[in-house]
């Protein structure tokens, strides 16, 4: 794995951890 494919993968899952939260903040509210 190159860096920029192990970087590329952790903005990746950043991304869809910050869509999923707000989702769930979004549903408790």
């Amino acid at each position: 794995m190159t860096l920029a494919l192990i970087i590329a993968c952790i903005l990746l899952v950043n991304f869809l951890m910050a869509g999923l939260f707000s989702l769930v903040a979004l549903w408790a509210d």
